[in-house]
This record gives C-alpha cells, sequence and structure tokens, in this order.
C-alpha cells in the first residue's frame, strides 16, 4: 500500500478568532448567545454602485471597438449577439442584489464550528453570512443567483447553461466583481470546475456532475496549494492510489488555502455539503507505487473528489458503490478556517483527504496540463476582479470628489489638479484593463469554437498562440494596474475613503488577493519570459496590425507618437530578453540573474504597449463617432470625448515616462541586488528549472522579422520592406 501522507498539518496555534466558543459543538453560530462572540460595529454604508456605467461600457467596446456582430453564426455561442447583449442587460438586476448584501457581509464574516477537536482528526464546519447562505430560512444570494440561471451561465447548454461565450460572460464577471467579489469567488471557481469537466472529463462524469454545477444545487472548489509548496509542484505530497482500471483511486494528504471548499450554500436534503473538489495530486499505481515521467519526476493527476458519493441516478453511495440512507464526508476534512485579510463572506479553509475517492479527470499524469483548464479561465476571471472592483472605487470617488467634498478657495475637489490625475488614472487602468480582457475573451472563443469555414487550422493556432501570451497578461496587467487604481482613488477621498463607511477601504483590502492567487504575479512574469518569449511574436504582430490602421489617421498623431516609440522600445526589450534567455540556458550566472531581475519590468513594458493600444483603438473609434454626428446627446459626447482624452493622457503621461523608466531597470537592476547581511545562493538550477526556451540567436531576428522590425545597418530601428 502507499505510504500516506500526513493528513494534518500543525499550525502554532490552532486557535481561531471565528471560533464559536459555545461548548455544544453543534449549536450554529447564528445561535449564539449576545456578547459570546465579540462582533465588529454596525455601520451604515454610504457606499453606491451602478452597472449602467459598465452596460454602456461594454456596448461600445464589444459592438463598436471589436465588432462582435461579425462573429455572430461563426463561433458557438455568438448565434445572436443581441440575446447576449440582453443577457448582459438582464444581469444587472443580480449585480444591485449582490452588492445590496456586500457590505453586510463584510461586516458579519464567515464563522465555523469544531465537529471534532480529536488530535490529526480536526474537523470543522464553516457557514456564511445567512444573506448569502439562506440559513436563515430567507432566500440567500446564492439561491437566487442559482434560480436566474446565473450559475451556469458559461456552461454547454446540453448541461444545463446559458452557454455565454467569454467576451460576454466577462461583462458579467466584472459586475459580479464590482457587487460583491467575496462571494463571486465561489461562482467563478465552481465555473472553472465545470469548465474543467466539460473540456476533460468524461462523458459519465459530464452526465453527472454539470448540470448539478450549473443548476447552482452543487459548487466547485479548485485545491492545489499545500503547507510545504506554493508555486513549486516538485514538492507535493497529496496523492492519488490508483484502482485497478485507472479511472478512479483514493485521495491521501492535505491542501491549503481552498477558496470556498466548504461553506453552508449548497446543503443538500441530509444536511450534506453539496461541493466537489478539483485536486492536483501525484499519482500511484494499485500497488502503491509513484509513477514517475521520464525525468523522474512525479506524474500529476487532476481528480474530481466530490463531499458527497452518488451513483448516476442521483442516489447516496458509499465508497464501493453501495446505496445507503444518508451521506458522509466522503473522507474529507475541513480542518482549519483560515482568518484572512478580506474577502469576508467567503470561506478560506484547509482540507484533509484521509483515503477520499476520486475520479480521474482526463488521462492520467496529465493533471498540470488539464488543471489549466482551471487556471486560465480563473486568470480570466481574476483580472476582471481587478477591473470590477476599481470601478466600484471610482464611481464612488468621482461622486466623491466632484459632488460631496468642498477643499478650500478651489471649491469641488474635482478642480484640483492633482485630483485630475487620479481620475484620469483610473480611467486609464479600468478602461484599457477592460479592452484587453474582452479582446482576449473574443479571441479564446474563436479559438476553441470557431467554425472551419471562418478559421482555417492554421489560422486558429496563431491565434491560439497570441491567447496563450495574453491570458497570463490579462491577470498579471488587470491586477497590478487596477490595485494601483484603487489606491488612487482611496488617497483622492482621503480620510472618508479610510472609514468603512464609504465601503472603498472594504473594496482595498478585498483587492489585494488578486495579485496573489491563480499564480502570484511574479510568478506569472518569470512564467511568460520564460515560456512566452516564443509566442511574443503574436503579440507583436497584432500590435503592429492595430497600429497600421491607428497611424494611417493623422488626427491621432498626440496618441500614436509616444504609442509608437513605446513599441519601438518593447521590441528591444524582447530582443534583450531573448539573448540574456540565451546566455542563461548556457549556464552564465550573471545572466540567469539578470534574466530573472527583469521579468517583472518586462512584464510592465508588455502590458503598456498592450494598454497603450487597446486605448488608442477606443478613441479612435471616438472619434468617428464624433465626427459622424454632430447632434448627439450630451451625455453620448461626453462619453466618447473621455475615450480621446484618456488615451491621449495615458500615451503621453503614462507611457512615455515609464517605458523608458522599466527599460533601465530592466537591463540594469540585477547588478545592485545586493543583501550584505544575508547569504545568497545563486545556482545555475533556479532557471534552468523554469527552463529559459530561446535555443538561438536567429529566433532574435526571426521574431523581428515577422512582427515586420529589425534593425539595421546603421544601428537604427527601421520598418522591414
Amino acid at each position: 500500500m502507499i505510504a500516506k501522507p500526513a493528513t494534518e498539518f500543525t499550525y502554532p496555534t490552532q486557535d481561531d478568532v471565528r471560533l464559536n466558543p459555545v461548548p455544544d459543538a453543534g449549536k450554529p453560530w447564528w445561535e449564539r448567545v449576545e456578547g459570546e462572540t465579540p462582533q465588529p460595529p454596525k455601520t451604515e454604508s454610504w457606499r453606491k454602485y451602478s452597472p449602467d456605467a459598465q452596460l454602456k461600457e461594454y456596448e461600445f467596446l464589444l459592438r463598436d471597438v471589436l465588432k462582435v456582430d461579425s462573429l455572430e453564426g461563426k463561433v458557438k455561442g455568438y448565434d445572436s449577439t443581441s440575446g447576449n447583449f440582453a443577457e448582459i442587460n438582464r444581469f444587472a438586476g443580480m449585480a444591485t442584489a449582490m452588492h445590496d448584501v456586500s457590505h453586510d457581509g463584510d461586516r458579519d464574516p464567515v464563522r465555523m464550528r469544531i465537529v471534532s477537536n480529536e488530535e490529526g482528526q480536526r474537523h470543522i464546519e464553516t457557514f456564511l453570512p445567512p444573506s448569502i447562505s439562506g440559513s436563515d430560512g430567507g432566500v440567500g444570494l446564492h439561491q437566487r443567483f442559482s434560480e436566474e440561471g446565473w450559475a451556469g451561465m458559461s456552461g454547454d447548454h446540453k448541461y444545463g447553461g446559458l452557454d455565454l461565450p467569454h467576451a460576454f460572460s466577462g461583462a458579467i464577471s466584472e459586475m459580479m466583481m464590482s457587487a460583491n467579489p467575496g462571494y463571486t469567488v465561489l461562482e467563478m471557481l465552481s465555473s472553472g470546475v465545470a469548465k474543467a469537466i466539460e473540456a476533460k472529463g468524461s462523458d459519465e462524469l459530464k452526465a453527472q456532475w454539470l448540470p448539478r454545477i450549473n443548476s447552482g444545487k452543487f459548487t466547485g472548489a479548485m485545491v492545489m496549494t499545500e503547507p510545504n509548496y506554493g508555486s513549486s509542484l516538485i514538492d507535493m505530497e497529496t496523492t492519488v492510489q490508483l484502482d485497478a482500471d485507472g479511472k478512479a483511486g483514493k485521495v491521501y494528504g492535505y491542501k491549503r488555502f481552498l477558496s470556498s471548499a466548504d461553506h453552508n450554500a449548497t446543503i443538500g436534503k441530509n444536511g450534506e455539503r453539496n461541493i466537489v473538489h478539483m485536486v492536483l495530486a501525484r499519482t500511484a499505481d494499485a500497488d502503491g507505487n509513484l509513477l514517475k515521467d521520464d525525468k523522474g519526476r512525479a506524474k500529476l493527476s487532476l481528480v474530481l473528489v466530490p463531499r458527497v458519493l452518488l451513483d448516476k441516478d442521483g442516489n447516496y453511495v458509499d465508497e464501493n458503490g453501495n446505496r445507503v440512507d444518508k451521506p458522509d464526508t466522503n473522507h474529507v476534512r475541513a480542518a482549519k478556517l483560515n482568518d484572512k485579510m478580506g474577502l469576508e463572506v467567503q470561506s478560506n479553509t484547509d482540507a484533509a483527504y484521509d483515503g477520499s475517492k476520486g475520479f480521474i479527470v482526463g488521462e492520467v499524469g496529465d493533471g498540470l496540463k488539464n488543471m489549466f483548464v482551471i487556471m486560465n479561465e480563473a486568470r480570466m476571471a481574476v483580472g476582471l476582479q481587478g477591473v470590477g472592483i476599481a470601478e466600484l472605487v471610482r464611481q464612488n470617488m468621482e461622486r466623491y470628489v466632484a459632488e460631496e467634498r468642498k477643499q478650500g478657495v478651489g471649491g469641488q475637489l474635482v478642480n484640483y489638479p492633482d485630483i485630475q490625475d487620479k481620475i484620469l488614472t483610473m480611467r486609464a487602468h479600468i478602461d484599457a484593463g477592460r479592452s484587453i480582457a474582452a479582446e482576449v475573451g473574443m479571441a479564446f472563443d474563436q479559438t476553441m469554437h470557431a467554425d472551419t469555414d471562418s478559421m482555417t487550422t492554421r489560422q486558429k493556432a496563431d491565434l491560439q498562440r497570441y491567447v496563450d501570451v495574453m491570458t497570463p497578461l490579462v491577470k498579471w496587467g488587470l491586477t497590478e494596474k487596477c490595485d494601483r487604481a484603487i489606491d488612487q482613488g482611496l488617497q483622492a477621498m482621503g480620510g472618508a475613503g479610510y472609514m468603512r463607511e464609504w465601503g472603498i477601504a472594504q473594496a482595498y483590502i478585498d483587492s489585494r488577493i488578486a495579485r496573489i492567487y491563480e499564480g502570484s504575479n511574479p510568478v506569472l512574469a518569470m512564467g511568460v519570459a520564460t515560456f512566452q518569449l516564443k509566442n511574443m511574436d503574436a503579440f507583436l504582430n497584432k500590435i503592429r496590425r492595430d497600429m497600421t490602421t491607428l497611424n494611417a489617421d493623422g488626427d491621432m498623431a498626440d496618441i500614436t507618437t509616444p504609442l509608437n516609440t513605446a513599441i519601438n522600445t518593447f521590441q528591444s526589450a524582447t530582443d534583450w530578453m531573448q539573448v540574456t534567455g540565451l546566455r542563461a540556458k548556457s549556464g552564465d550566472e550573471v545572466a540567469i540573474q539578470e534574466f530573472q531581475a527583469a521579468a517583472s519590468h518586462y512584464m510592465e513594458l508588455m502590458y503598456e504597449v498592450a494598454a497603450g493600444t487597446a486605448l488608442a483603438k477606443n478613441a479612435c473609434v471616438a472619434k468617428q463617432k464624433l465626427r459622424e454626428s454632430a447632434t448627439l446627446p450630451a451625455e453620448d459626447k461626453a462619453f466618447y470625448e473621455n475615450k480621446i482624452a484618456t488615451a491621449r493622457y495615458y500615451s503621453n503621461a503614462v507611457i512615455a515616462p515609464e517605458h523608458a523608466m522599466h527599460y533601465a531597470k530592466m537591463t540594469l537592476n540585477a547588478r545592485y541586488l545586493e543583501l550584505p547581511d544575508r547569504e545568497i545562493e545563486r545556482t545555475e538550477p533556479t532557471l534552468m528549472q523554469q527552463g529559459a526556451k530561446t535555443a538561438t540567436l536567429a529566433l532574435v531576428k526571426a521574431t523581428r522579422l515577422v512582427s515586420g522590425f529589425w534593425q539595421g545597418e546603421n544601428g537604427r530601428d527601421g520598418q522591414c520592406r
């Protein structure tokens, strides 16, 4: 038999500030005696939110800029773009309801009770606020969300989903994140789990679990992290021991930092918790021998572990498939409620697997590749988490500085240049992030579902390379830049922003996790530098095509001139990364340090090019709209003028100074990274495990030639003819 890894991780303390201290362990937290558990002060919320602004933005972005109607009838999910827009508009009511309970949930967070505190077998249950779970007998937010069909909004219609494609479901994701990011995490992960089953699961798994997840009767959780590893999968200990047929097995191990892996929003008829875990685990055969690849590394598999075992007809069964009257926990224990910084209405626990029955999703040993189906879905959604929360802050900040707060002889705060700078910074980061995510979402849909008549195999492969390089950029850029935008909003509101009444404090702490989970941003930057340089020409080709159109419009020169300079700088940065990667690959330890130290700055350069181009495209369309009609309503005229002003500001006040700075830091800062009081190990394997993919200097020239740019003999960049 397999050597079972420890199923309990010993923390410095098992005490939890949210432990209900009532001796009766079975007593739910909402029945506690007044005063037994300290409660946060109840505060009125002055924060407001309207999804109408986002509806107008997506109408302009999808219809006018990205021409989404051109995909109608050619790509699955685009059979009726007008119907998709109707769904976005229908969601506005749901978004308002989500926001209505967001502030109260933050003040009355997740609680827990101990089921068993036996050493090494600790078992807890967590409880979401009644406004979310409906545990007070009313209709909770999750029930309403599910009944209106939103739980399966991007799911396959065959299994009860709405079949909304990414370009449209992304609009809804942004509204959800604005309205209630804590609850949205639960739905985001469920959607990712469903997508993994849909893409990689057997027909039996699809038929059994997709209708349940798409209906909201079950939710899903992604289970990766362990106490002894974060991004390094070679340290994983959780193991699935396969049954004789290799299609199922038993999972042993301990996982941590699990969002929505235990909660009471989907309680079944016998009190069971209807949740499925998608677990990444090492693989052992039926005799307990670990399976390894040709490099001696443990093979990882993706395993669906339900908290409740069912047969194909929905009856409760035990691990051997025998029908039982009541379900058990399938040997899955929530072992600790993590006391997070933010997202207070979202449960985050550790979990132990004591021989839990699980079902292999996809091929044995392909777990990491299959898990990335969830990861890519989640990275798109997390990027929009940054945009959505920043949009919420922007709405309230602009209202505050323009209507609520006066300052000295200048009058309203909005009259001060510093505040105007902060508003433009927020608008630029939000608008650019939204635009990039929508365009990548459309490309993602085409790579997955375009018919053969509208796109050749070669075109689809080229577009897939663009999606591959852009997906991590969406997560990295939208969370990095929108986090900075949120900080600008807080600064503009001053003391009011720091007080919880305005709700900006909640948004500020809720946004912080977005840069960490689904691949922390420094790791993502390193991943793009090492694994996506080979695809960078796909990104540059797209930028060059867009700029050809923009440069042809002479009225855009004030926006495109600094943007063209930035693109040239990014091309030089790409050359530098490729050459340095080659040196690192050959074992040059100085190059290894330079390559790693440059990764985040390289991502800054790439994102600013993508953002500047997106904003310029929006401005170009806005100028066309203004030229076409001299009698636009004042609101529409201001909307289009804002697009032009935002793009002009970003190109001249953000990209122009920052691009030169980041390129300089990218090429210089590694030599100054010294910590004299720390003994730093500078070893070659650090980068070699990442695997820099640049093979030859010829790739540098090939990339430039393909993207239409190459260094001329005179040392200056010149357009390739």
